[in-house]
């Protein structure tokens, strides 16, 4: 996970988050519960399944600041930024 130049991998995330929160079983994958817990430590907003292009995007992080984007049951996805250059 990275955000303005801070960068931390998925295991160093796991290992703090059961240090805050030792009742939560953190070894297989993390229920919403302990997703909403994650985005509070990290100073998140959660988001649930949206759809965007990047100025959706762009407005959702200037209205809201850092995502932490769920999909139930699936992965989650933390968006910082939008990088708006063309692509082919």
């Amino acid at each position: 996970m990275g955000y303005l130049g801070y960068a931390i991998v998925a295991v160093d995330v796991v290992a703090a988050m059961a240090q805050q929160y030792p009742g939560d079983n953190w070894d297989d994958g993390a229920s919403e519960k302990e997703l909403g817990e994650v985005a509070s430590v990290y100073n998140l907003q959660q988001v649930y399944p949206v759809c965007q292009d990047a100025n959706g995007w762009e407005q959702w992080l200037t209205d809201h600041g850092p995502l932490l984007i769920q999909v139930p049951g699936y992965h989650s996805i933390v968006i910082g930024g939008v990088d708006r250059t063309p692509t082919r």
